[in-house]
């Protein structure tokens, strides 16, 4: 069976968690979106360890771009 393909959302110590579980579940992380109106100095800590394990990171569009994110999120394929 094929390694799922994930495309997270989260910005805190949970998505963390959730990319430390994904990764022992072998699953394949294609990106990591943060929300566009998370700038805080805890969020960009957070982004900046994502970034180090060598994970795509995305900033999600806001609503009146979101067509375009949307497309550049489904070319990955995501399950």
């Amino acid at each position: 069976m094929a390694s799922p393909n994930v495309v997270i959302f989260g910005y805190d110590e949970l998505l963390l968690e959730s990319i430390e579980f994904l990764s022992r579940t072998k699953s394949r992380i294609s990106a990591v979106v943060f929300p566009s109106n998370r700038k805080d100095r805890r969020a960009n800590k957070i982004r900046q360890i994502v970034r180090d394990k060598g994970f795509p990171v995305l900033e999600q569009a806001p609503r009146k771009q979101i067509s375009e994110f949307t497309k550049k999120i489904r070319r990955m394929k995501p399950d």
